[in-house]
């Protein structure tokens, strides 16, 4: 039971850093230490800290997604905000339109909300989000959340909601990302 229970655990710590492979140029693998339990902060204390190099702002991961960010450094330990955090934002690009905009924490660990998509904006409901790289925080390309409801009304913005695909209420272990930030491109000059 014990052995099958770690084999599937150094399963599931192997396809994590699998799916970094070209997006991350050094990746630590931290075990979720506590979970804050109020219901309108969505932190985690994970068991690494400034001794092994991590820095506010790092981006975090889990196998499935992108699953939040360091907010605090201790020594040995460090605080995440979760992507789910009403206190959060990520840009994010659909994998299908193209279509940016940003995804809002709501304080549920279910949905994302995109607030600024118009009505006319191409985007439906199964739509794959993925990060933008915008903003240097989080890796291009990395899976964020599927869109599950679009809703147009008259006004100018759609009520557009994603559930993530990181397991936010399910993860043990996460990973801490080091990588470049693609440069910023250069603004066009008029000749």
């Amino acid at each position: 039971q014990r052995f099958a229970a770690l084999e599937e655990e150094n399963r599931r710590l192997r396809d994590m850093r699998a799916r970094t492979t070209g997006i991350a140029e050094k990746v630590l693998v931290a075990t979720i230490l506590n979970v804050d339990l109020d219901p309108f902060r969505h932190r985690v204390l994970l068991d690494k800290g400034a001794v092994d190099g991590v820095f506010r702002g790092q981006a975090v991961l889990d196998g499935e997604g992108i699953f939040g960010q360091v907010t605090k450094v201790n020594a040995a330990t460090a605080e995440v905000i979760l992507i789910s955090d009403a206190e959060h934002a990520i840009p994010v690009q659909s994998n299908r339109s193209g279509l940016r905009t940003i995804a809002v924490g709501t304080g549920d660990l279910n949905t994302l909300s995109l607030p600024f998509v118009t009505v006319e904006s191409d985007l439906k409901p199964g739509d794959l989000l993925l990060s933008s790289g915008l903003g240097g925080v989080f890796p291009p390309g990395y899976p964020v959340a599927q869109v599950s409801r679009v809703k147009r009304s008259g006004g100018t913005f759609a009520v557009v909601e994603a559930r993530p695909t990181a397991g936010l209420d399910r993860a043990r272990d996460v990973l801490l990302v080091w990588f470049t930030p693609p440069p910023p491109s250069e603004p066009a000059v008029a000749t």
